[in-house]
This record gives C-alpha cells, structure tokens and sequence, in this order.
C-alpha cells in the first residue's frame, strides 16, 4: 500500500524551536497515516487505535507547548488562549470518534481529514509560529513587550498574504489528495480482483479434467489445457499446427461451422455435440460448450468426452427396447385378435352365404381400425429408437400421450392406475424421445417397485410452471425407497434387482440426459401423501430451467 501525504511537510511550517517542530512532523505523520488508512480502507488497526494515537501524541505534544509558553509568559493572554485552543482541539477529536455510530467511514473520513488539515495548517502558521517568534524575540533579549511587536510585525503584511493563500492551497490539495488515493485505491481493488480471477481461471484452465481450448475466428488453435491433449492424444507442438474443423468427423464439418458461426453471432453455444478424431483415428463423441471472448477475437471452447455416456445411452435403450417390444407384443394381442375374429367370420359368413353387404363394411372397418392402431403403435416405437438428437419444438402434453401410448400394455398388464395433470399449452424447444427415456424409465423405477403391493397400485404425473422453471413431478404409492439407497439411486449399474431383471442403467440415464443433456436437475425423496390411507411412496422430481428452449403457448 503506497503512502501518499495529505499534507506534505513544508519549511513554512517550521517554527525556529526545534522540539516543537519535531513535534509537528510527527503530527503530520500521523495525520497522513490516518488518511490513507481512509482512503485504502484497509483499517489493519482499529480505527479507533488510530484515533486514541492521534489523541495521545496530540496531548502530549500540546503539554510540551505549552511548558514552552508557560517559561515565558505564563498566564498571559495568548498563552491562555493557546491552551484553550488546545483543549477545544481534544474535545472535538472526542466528537469525530462519536460519529462512527451515526454516520458511514467514508463521510466520517471526509469530516475528520478537513478537520485536522486546517486546524493543524491554521495553527501551526499562525497561533504557534506567532508564538514561536515572541519566544525567540525573548531568548535574544528583547522585553515581553517589544517581543509581541516583533512577533505581530513578522505574521502580517506579506507573510499574513502567504500564510492565507498556504492555508487555501492546503485545503484543496487535501481534498485533491484524498479523492486520488481512493480513486487510486478503487483501482488497486479491481486490479486485484482481475488478478485473483485471471488466477482462478488459469488453475480452471491447467487443472480441469474438462478438455479447454481457445480458438481464434478461423477455427485455429491459440491454447489449449493438458486435458484436451490427453484427450486427443496430440502433442502441443502438433495441435497448435491444427485447426478445430480438422479434428472433426467429416460428417460433422458444416454442422460444426454453423456451430462457430452461432458464437460469433449470438455470443455462444451450449451442448453442442459432434466427433472428433483423435490422434490415432478413434472418433470419440464430445459435448461442447463455447463462448466469444471480451476481445471479439477469440473463443473459449469447454469440452467433454461423452463417448461412456454414449455407450450408457445404447445399453439404456437397448434395455427400454427390448422393454418396449414386450410392451407392443401385450398391446398388439387384443387388435391381432380382433382382426383374426373379423377376418374368420367374414369367410365363414360367406362360405355359408349369410354375408351381407352391412356386415362385410363393418368387419374390414373393425379390421382397419385395429390395423391403424397398430401402425401408430409402430410409428412411436421407432420415433423413439429413431432417437435423432435434434433439437426441436415440441408440445409437452402431446410428448406425454406418446409417453402412455408406449406404455399402454405394460400400465394394463400390472394393474396400474396413471393420473396425469399436465397442462396442454405447454412447448418446449429440446428433445422429445430423451424426455420420454426419462419419463419411461422414472415409470419403470415405479412399476417394478409397485409389483409388491396388492392393490391401489397408483402412479401420478404432474407438471407445472413455477418460479420460472418447469417442474415434472412422478411419485407413487410403493413404499418409499430405503433411505439408505437414496444416495446411490443415481449411480450407474446400481439396481437391486435380479442381474436377469434390470442393468441398474436407467436412472443413471435419465440424471445424465437431465442435468448434462437439459441442463436441469433431477431429485428423488420419500413423501407421503395425504390421502386416506396416508399412503408412502417415491416422489421424483424435474426441474428444467425456462429460458429460450422452453415456452408457454
């Protein structure tokens, strides 16, 4: 911290008697100490210390006056005065330590400064030095009387001009002064401040298991962290030859321009995916977030190997798959039988003619009806294995009833009742078939969990907007999940059920695709309801934050 003087030391202040000059520069030390304590803020005493020192020294400054004075003349007139002053000085420092209770430091600083600058100015240059010079008069021989002519002769005329404009040069270059050490120390803070955070961000940059990079305008390579080397196997010297379109997959190149076009223009991207080519020719699969430096000129680009995740995704999905086909399997029963019943009773009618017109356009309506219902039962099964991960405008409400029409059989099969409160204008820009992954695989958690109880065996669903979030809430009349699995419930390939009856995949899944893939949050407790029967059960709980991907319409 760099000390600057509020009131420098000037030789106008000397008075000719050593010790009470001594005396002042210590005063002015002090004063000045005090003042960048002020101005930095940074009060490594307390304040009142500095105050009581101030005092302190003050006294004992003025009782080494004032032995002077009393040598000389004492209980004379400017002597008394002199004390007084004194006195009334003291008094009004008490003051100032008072106002720490009513008022901020900043104005207390202001008002305590101004104070001490003309006081101490005003009575160094004229009450000590008009004393000073009757006292030297004195010590030269002169009488009491002709030694206060001496002394009023030498402080007017010309040195009363100079003492004035001293006085008011001084109190504008302590006001001056102050302003620039806080101003000098405001930017000291914020120099500091941008220090700690370029630290912070070079700790980020070197020790983040995240792959970091900085790119310029055309995709070049300017830096880049440990992480992202180890990630594609390159070295420093053979990446900073590379630009970022030529470690991408081919079928990625123009989706990854867009991508760098949309930082330029929109300022950044967030959960951008594509492949990249490692330095041995492995394609790995990345979730990337960017965003345009201050400087317009660079791109800071986060990046994470998602290429577990993926494989974690396909083993989910192959799991909900061979779920779903059994699903499709008990709902396709019911209409295959329907057609089979139609169809023999058309040619049995007609092998014994009884057939009739009506009851020929009855039957293959039935069969169409039942035929219909079977394609759309298709149509959603591969939408959802489709899986493509593009993002899209989307109705919650519409995302739900598909969501129970893949789960038509499996709600019949395990005598589930579903209660679904989801309002109907809801829409969402995001990824339809990853949500319904979520939802099929909270459901499961539900269904198999439900599979112990007798009867009542309730599922609700509930969405609502509140606090500028969407919230999806699942819960159930299971029993609860043991506290003491609660913890784990989200952790990959832990399940308890039979190895043959679960991977211990899904809501591993579905935290990953929420919090990475949505940028939400997942949670799961134990509650319960107050129905009836107080009944106890799980109670999962979404929350996506409403931003420019979701809507209400």
């Amino acid at each position: 911290m760099e000390k600057i003087d509020i009131i420098p030391w000037n030789e106008n202040f000397c008075t000719g008697i050593n010790q009470i000059d001594k005396e002042h520069k210590k005063l002015v030390e002090i004063i000045n100490n005090l003042a960048t304590e002020f101005a930095y803020n940074t009060f490594k005493l307390d304040i009142n210390t500095i105050f009581d020192e101030l005092i302190d020294y003050t006294k004992y400054h003025f009782t080494s006056e004032e032995i002077i004075w009393d040598k000389y003349f004492k209980n004379q007139e400017d002597s008394e005065k002199h004390k007084k002053a004194h006195n009334n000085f003291i008094n009004e420092l008490h003051n100032l330590i008072k106002l720490q209770k009513k008022k901020p430091i900043e104005e207390i600083a202001e008002i305590t400064l101004d104070f001490l600058v003309q006081w101490l100015v005003s009575h160094i240059l004229e009450t000590d030095r008009f004393m000073a010079y009757k006292v030297l008069s004195l010590i030269d021989g002169d009488s009491i009387e002709k030694a206060h002519k001496i002394a009023i002769q030498k402080m007017s005329g010309e040195t009363k001009k100079l003492t004035t404009l001293i006085m008011s040069i001084y109190k504008v270059l302590s006001n001056n002064t102050l302003k620039l050490m806080r101003e000098k120390a405001r930017q000291e803070k914020v120099q500091k401040v941008l220090e700690e955070e370029k630290n912070k961000f070079e700790d980020i940059f070197k020790y983040s298991k995240d792959g970091i990079a900085i790119l310029d305008l055309n995709y070049n390579f300017l830096d880049f962290n440990n992480s992202y080397l180890n990630m594609l196997g390159f070295s420093r010297k053979e990446l900073l030859t590379k630009s970022c379109i030529e470690i991408t997959a081919p079928k990625d190149i123009k989706k990854s321009i867009k991508a760098m076009e949309e930082v330029v223009n929109k300022g950044f991207i967030t959960n951008f995916e594509k492949q990249c080519c490692t330095k041995d020719g492995t394609l790995i699969n990345v979730n990337i977030s960017a965003s345009l430096q201050p400087d317009k000129k660079t791109v800071l680009v986060i990046t994470k190997d998602v290429s577990s995740l993926k494989i974690l995704e396909e083993q989910s999905k192959m799991a909900a798959m061979g779920e779903m086909i059994g699903n499709i399997a008990h709902q396709w029963r019911q209409p295959l039988s329907v057609i089979s019943t139609a169809a023999t009773g058309i040619k049995l009618q007609n092998n014994i003619d009884i057939l009739t017109k009506e009851q020929l356009d009855s039957m293959c309506d039935t069969i169409n009806n039942n035929a219909q219902y079977l394609s759309k039962t298709i149509d959603d099964f591969r939408n959802f294995i489709k899986g493509e991960r593009v993002i899209k405008e989307f109705n919650l409400f519409e995302t739900f009833e598909t969501f129970m029409e893949l789960m038509k059989g499996t709600i019949k099969q395990n005598f589930i009742k579903v209660n679904i409160n989801v309002p109907k204008d809801i829409s969402l820009n995001g990824y339809p078939n990853e949500l319904i992954q979520c939802f099929i695989n909270i459901f499961n958690n539900s269904k198999d969990a439900l599979k112990n109880k007798d009867d009542d065996r309730i599922i609700n669903i509930n969405a609502k907007i509140e606090n500028n979030n969407l919230i999806i809430i699942f819960n159930d009349n299971a029993g609860g999940i043991p506290e003491e699995i609660l913890p784990k419930i989200f952790e990959p390939y832990f399940t308890t059920k039979y190895k043959s009856q679960g991977t211990g995949l899904g809501l591993s899944m579905t935290y990953n695709l929420i919090t990475t893939g949505m940028r939400g949050s997942i949670s799961v407790y134990n509650k319960i309801f107050s129905d009836n029967k107080h009944s106890k059960g799980a109670e999962f709980k979404i929350i996506l934050p409403i931003d420019d991907k979701i809507s209400i319409k």
